[in-house]
């Protein structure tokens, strides 16, 4: 007994779509165009110190986060290591806070 046949004159569902299958639904789905130094009243070389920042803030979290878990599965050498790069990347923000800080003052 069959519970399914297909309808020979019924083709795939989205097929006459397809062309469509690239295309973004929401325009936010869409990278962002290059930002000039006219776009932004921050110059790119400050904006990326910024992105920087916050990369470094991220990337402490994700080491924390790292830490916890080598922690819980008892892996003591992978959880130090991990809180070494947390502290690395701690005085990478503390850097970075401080050129943020001195650069904006200035402008």
């Amino acid at each position: 007994m069959t519970i399914y046949e297909p309808n020979p004159d019924v083709g795939p569902v989205g097929v006459e779509f397809e062309e469509f299958a690239d295309v973004p639904i929401l325009a936010e789905d869409r990278p962002p165009p290059p930002m000039s130094d006219e776009d932004t009243p921050l110059p790119n070389h400050l904006c990326a110190l910024v992105s920087m920042l916050h990369q470094a803030r991220a990337d402490v979290a994700r080491h924390t986060a790292f830490e916890s878990e080598a922690r819980a599965a008892g892996d003591a050498e992978l959880a130090d290591w991990c809180r070494d790069l947390a502290d690395a990347d701690r005085q990478k923000v503390a850097r970075a806070r401080s050129m943020v800080a001195a650069r904006l003052h200035a402008a």
